[in-house]
């Protein structure tokens, strides 16, 4: 209920960007619409799919509950699931339907292995893989109990931490992507704020300069949004180096997909930016013969009729010469026709109209694209196109902590696997590549070449990794031929508690950092609208008037 009131509230803010925006700038308001509008959809479907992986979890939590209990009552495993499935929800019992279908086929071990190697839930495939050694090795009792039984308590161990952990991660980033993209909605506001109590402010904010700032603090809000949300989201999925290293046909394409996604983002950024400029610039000339918000400023007046006058003069005259567009007339020259117009009837009021309307005719005539649009469009897209590149430096970053977690799991497989009657160290390892990322391809190699010389291939596998972690799993493997595979992984299982409760503090601290990452992040597009769009122009402005007003006093004291 709290999450679909927050959306609502979203909606509406959204609408009324939309509506300022369009009032505004159509054209940046669409850019800025579209960026709403994604972060809207982008944070409605993950906050989806977050409470559906919890709900998911939970219920995993109960459903292995009830295996363990079922299993120590009735000692099969096909009774255990029948029983242990009733009451689950979907989408788990479907998946516990078709687990429950595979331990039922005569294929038992063909279905089994294509489910460990799918797509699923990894801790349903881990189950799985156990079912599949239980159901053909039979189980049995050791010092911790039944093996079965520690493995589905393990499990359910990890299956609580993990939802613990995406709880916590959910709850500390709470906000932070809606900070880092509704400031953008003000800048609407501000420049239409700005422009009303200062009319100097006029061609920066609707001219070349506030264009190219809108633009920029789109782009750096949606840079820092993504930011945001690839650390709420726990980081980007990697991509398999190693199958990528390995396979040239693979290499060729992922390259072939990266330049044509740059050559894309090149040209639809340099389309829209110089679009944009091209309308920033109308826009501007259209202002200057238009605008009279100035008018009372150019000089001390308190004449209706005179300010009447010169808010009808000053555009039409500066109309007039931009569409001559011919050479500037002198201000005496310009002052002179305007004394004889109604409504002009002072000297320094006409000389001051006069150098207004030829200075609006020279910006008017001066505006259009140029060097520096060219530059702008192209540093634009150039940026755009190496985008991609940002998310490769963010997957390195949080690499370390999903090697990690990767490690983790290849250690409780061993620590559930080892104890089965009969298992052998290549039906564990079989089972770590399947369940491995990073490792994968080092693993299906030293599988390949292990039915050759087993020494020479765990020595390969020891030597061609560089993680102490995954050197200790595979010393273990090369120590089991010697003590056996219990005995030889007894190290893993006396230590897998120790670095369980190691990864929890690891994994807080990791998150207390990319909370404060994300915060930084978040906080960087505000900081930007409000000190470089609205208080750095206010400031020059008044240091300009300042100025004007120090030049005039000068003059005035100079000639008196």
């Amino acid at each position: 209920m709290r999450g679909s009131k927050i959306y609502k509230i979203s909606v509406i803010l959204m609408i009324l960007a939309v509506a300022a925006y369009l009032a505004d700038d159509p054209f940046i308001g669409v850019i800025y619409t579209g960026f709403i509008v994604y972060v809207f959809v982008s944070e409605y479907k993950h906050s989806e799919q977050t409470g559906k992986e919890i709900r998911f979890l939970t219920e995993l939590d109960r459903f292995l509950g009830n295996l363990k209990h079922h299993y120590f009552r009735t000692g099969s495993i096909r009774d255990a699931l029948f029983y242990a499935a009733d009451g689950i929800k979907a989408p788990l019992s479907r998946e516990l339907a078709e687990i429950a279908e595979i331990l039922e086929s005569p294929d038992l071990r063909t279905l089994g292995n294509a489910y460990q190697n799918s797509e699923k839930n990894r801790y349903l495939r881990l189950l799985m893989s156990m079912m599949m050694l239980v159901e053909e090795n039979g189980d049995q009792d050791n010092e911790n109990g039944s093996v079965f039984i520690n493995a589905v308590m393990q499990l359910r161990m990890e299956v609580r931490d993990e939802r613990r952990f995406i709880n916590n991660r959910k709850h500390k980033f709470m906000g932070l992507t809606w900070t880092a993209a509704l400031p953008s909605l003000s800048v609407g506001f501000i420049a239409s704020w700005a422009t009303e109590t200062n009319p100097n402010l006029l061609l920066f904010y609707y001219g070349r300069t506030g264009t190219v700032l809108r633009l920029a603090i789109a782009g750096i809000s949606f840079v820092c949004y993504r930011f945001v949300s690839g650390l709420k989201n726990a980081g980007i999925e990697s991509t398999n180096e190693e199958a990528l290293r390995g396979n040239v046909i693979l290499r060729w394409l992922e390259g072939l997909k990266k330049g044509i996604k740059r050559i894309v983002l090149f040209c639809f950024t340099g389309l829209i930016v110089l679009s944009a400029l091209m309308y920033s610039h109308k826009e501007a000339v259209r202002l200057l013969q238009t605008d009279t918000g100035n008018i009372e400023m150019l000089c001390d007046i308190a004449d209706g009729r005179q300010i009447a006058a010169m808010e009808y003069l000053i555009p039409l005259y500066t109309r007039k010469l931009v569409m001559e567009k011919g050479p500037m007339p002198d201000v005496e020259k310009l002052a002179g026709e305007l004394l004889n117009e109604d409504g002009i009837g002072n000297a320094e009021v006409a000389s001051s109209a006069a150098e207004e309307i030829i200075s609006r005719a020279e910006m008017a005539v001066s505006e259009g694209t140029d060097i520096i649009d060219l530059i702008v469009v192209l540093v634009a897209a150039a940026i755009a196109a190496f985008y991609p590149e940002l998310g490769s430096i963010f997957e390195k970053i949080v690499r370390n902590s999903k090697v990690k977690d990767e490690i983790i799991l290849l250690q409780l497989i061993v620590s559930i696997q080892k104890d089965v009657p009969g298992i052998s160290p290549r039906v564990i390892m079989e089972t770590l590549e399947s369940f491995s990322v990073y490792f994968k391809e080092p693993l299906r190699r030293c599988i390949d070449e292990y039915g050759i010389c087993e020494t020479e291939a765990l020595e390969w596998l020891k030597n061609s990794c560089e993680n102490t972690d995954f050197v200790r799993i595979v010393d273990c493997f090369i120590m089991a031929d010697e003590l056996g595979t219990e005995t030889a992984f007894d190290e893993i299982s006396s230590e897998i508690r120790a670095f369980r409760e190691d990864r929890k503090a690891e994994r807080t601290i990791d998150l207390e950092n990319d909370v404060l990452l994300g915060t930084l992040a978040a906080i960087l597009p505000g900081g930007i609208i409000l000190f470089g769009y609205l208080l750095v122009p206010f400031m020059i402005s008044a240091l300009n008037l300042f100025n004007s007003y120090q030049n005039s006093l000068k003059d005035f004291i100079s000639i008196t």
